[in-house]
């Protein structure tokens, strides 16, 4: 039931929401411009806490729980935006103090998702991305009772904060944080016995986290990408859910539960342990100068999503033979060798393709005389030569969604214009150019864009922080 507000942009529930945001922006810059010296010694926290205290009380009387997941995410990026302002002001000091006062109240109890992280393969302008103030959101989130779905980000400007305190609902099922670190783990593993999904990439855990993920045993979904884990800590990782068993009664190991992996810095013997025991993924990530074989993941009869990164396309061939067909996503991220034409002869059930600052086979990719992608329904690209874009591009004639870095502007016009790929809905551009291009700016920075051709809106603009 997320996103009811969304849908209906300029509903009156929609405007009171961002009249209420509004209205708790001023309430912080209220609260750290309140004069320090009163005559009672103490008003000023006082004065805070109690109305805090009538905020939270209101808050959970006139939002529905079914509205709460929502309304609480909007008004969290409200209270971002406002403290990443007056950090530029002599207030700054105050913000530390007074911040988790008011975002402690703006929680409802019935909240059961935090969600800061954009999506990097399917951006959406709904996404909330709270730059400056994910710490805060953790020491507060022992407040909800019912929350399942902790997804924070890396912050813009990192403390020291190593997650003394942090307690959680044990009905936690998913966390993913770029601030996390093995003593986060350590407090989840003690308490999130539910656990499915951790996501821990581009953060800070190390060896000394291995005990802490083996237990959890509910776990299906593990992305350790960009990690201080060594080859030997992924390997211990691989071995033990391996070995681990679903229940004493239950011959089935941990590994054949997993439903989607992420890892890097493998080698081949890594490479067979994970093939031979996790028999069941269907989105596999492999990350970082992997140099090799990839065939092993050949008996992967069920995977269905591919994610690469920094890795020779070649040696991925042989394995994209045997199961390409079956794919339905394919993302290929600085990828050497990458040959398009192979791909489409053997990956012919795609619906998603993504290409990240590839190199192709081809000096010049007009070269390719591969069929057009008829199968694509989308398709998120970002190369350095805008004329490789907007050529792979019209090569996907049958696309809907289209995800674009680094466009010509010229391609753009010819795409709003329906002079090609005529069956797109939406277009996510992300450039940092759009001059010559009538936008309806709401924000001070227009750096994406989205046109919505279903709903007939022309281009909506709006700022990434």
């Amino acid at each position: 039931m997320d996103e009811l507000l969304s849908n209906y942009p300029g509903s009156l529930s929609n405007l009171a929401v961002e009249a209420f945001g509004k209205y708790i922006s001023d309430l912080l810059v209220h609260f750290v411009t309140f004069p320090q010296h009163t005559e009672k010694r103490d008003f000023k926290k006082d004065y805070i806490l109690q109305t805090c205290k009538r905020l939270e009380i209101m808050i959970e009387h006139m939002i529905t729980p079914i509205c709460a997941n929502e309304v609480t995410q909007k008004l969290l990026k409200y209270i971002d935006v406002t403290y990443r302002e007056l950090l530029e002001t002599v207030y700054w000091q105050c913000l530390d103090e007074i911040s988790p006062i008011l975002v402690s109240a703006i929680l409802h109890p019935s909240v059961t998702r935090i969600d800061s992280f954009k999506r990097r393969l399917h951006p959406s302008k709904n996404d909330n991305v709270y730059c400056w103030i994910p710490s805060i959101i953790f020491h507060a989130v022992h407040k909800l009772k019912h929350l399942q779905v902790l997804r924070c980000n890396r912050m813009a400007f990192q403390p020291d904060w190593f997650g003394e305190g942090l307690k959680v609902a044990e009905n936690l099922q998913e966390f993913q944080s770029q601030i996390c670190n093995d003593k986060v783990l350590e407090i989840l593993s003690r308490t999130c016995k539910k656990l499915k999904v951790l996501d821990v990439s581009s953060s800070h855990v190390s060896d000394s986290c291995v005990k802490s993920i083996l237990k959890f045993e509910q776990l299906e979904i593990l992305n350790t990408e960009y990690t201080r884990l060594s080859k030997t800590g992924m390997t211990n990782i691989l071995k033990g859910f391996s070995q681990l068993r679903v229940s004493q009664h239950d011959s089935c190991n941990v590994s054949h539960k997993f439903r989607a992996l992420g890892c890097e810095n493998l080698d081949l013997p890594e490479i067979i342990i994970l093939a031979d025991n996790f028999t069941n993924l269907n989105s596999l990530t492999l990350a970082t100068f992997i140099n090799c074989s990839l065939d092993p993941l050949s008996k992967l009869n069920h995977l269905t999503k591919l994610t690469l990164k920094y890795v020779n396309f070649t040696r991925a061939e042989k394995v994209l033979r045997k199961i390409g067909n079956q794919l339905v996503s394919l993302s290929l991220s600085h990828t050497l060798d990458t040959d398009l034409e192979f791909i489409s002869n053997n990956c012919q059930s795609l619906n998603c393709l993504h290409l990240d600052l590839v190199r192709f086979v081809y000096q010049n990719t007009k070269k390719i005389t591969s069929p057009e992608f008829k199968s694509l329904l989308c398709l998120n690209i970002h190369l350095d030569d805008s004329s490789e874009i907007e050529y792979i591009a019209s090569r996907c004639v049958n696309i809907k969604k289209l995800f674009i870095k680094n466009g010509a502007i010229s391609f753009l016009h010819r795409l709003i214009k329906r002079e090609l790929l005529k069956k797109l809905e939406v277009i996510f551009w992300d450039s940092d150019s759009l001059q010559g291009i009538e936008v309806n700016v709401t924000e001070s920075c227009v750096i994406s864009t989205v046109v919505n051709f279903k709903t007939g809106t022309t281009i909506h603009s709006y700022r990434k922080i």
